[in-house]
């Protein structure tokens, strides 16, 4: 083999070298774009929102993410009665459309719990961010609100509590003197 060979055999490695550089530069490149993306887009989430103190149950759509979202349509499967002053279908949460999110921003219905209790709901919910749509599916299960219904504190429990904590404390005191 004369240097022509051997130069030859070089730069053709070099050439295969800068190709597999090149390709790991572009997926690299490609990679960083995607979490860009899922680091300051939007974030919207539907759930239902469950007030022991009021016994009231609210439909939330809030925006978690860092970038404003435009909600495109949000469909429960099944229809879920909201309170609503006139009665009118265009201020039910479900009927908005190119409804803009700003990051922390939530808009809510209350709904009538005692009418779903028991059943599953689930939510599509479509929205734009970062000129990308976005369709996600959450699912509500309502049976945990019978036990957490129940569960709510009386006045005498809450004495009897208080009544066990503070003869708690006397007795540590007392071990501590």
């Amino acid at each position: 083999m004369n240097t022509i060979d051997w130069q030859f055999i070089f730069n053709l490695i070099t050439a295969i070298t800068s190709i597999i550089a090149i390709i790991f530069t572009c997926f690299s490149v490609l990679s960083a774009k995607k979490q860009e993306f899922e680091l300051n887009r939007g974030n919207v989430v539907a759930y239902i929102d469950y007030d022991i103190v009021n016994t009231s149950a609210f439909l939330v759509v809030k925006n978690f993410g860092k970038s404003i979202a435009t909600i495109n349509s949000i469909k429960p499967n099944i229809d879920i009665p909201v309170y609503i002053d006139n009665n009118s279908d265009k201020y039910k949460i479900y009927n908005y459309s190119d409804y803009t999110l700003v990051p922390s921003q939530k808009v809510y219905n209350q709904i009538d719990i005692k009418k779903i209790l028991g059943k599953t709901i689930n939510i599509e919910c479509t929205y734009t961010t970062l000129k990308k749509t976005i369709t996600s599916n959450y699912i509500c299960n309502l049976d945990f609100v019978n036990t957490l219904s129940h569960s709510t504190l009386s006045s005498t429990s809450t004495e009897k509590a208080l009544l066990a904590i503070n003869k708690s404390i006397i007795s540590l005191y007392q071990t501590l003197k």
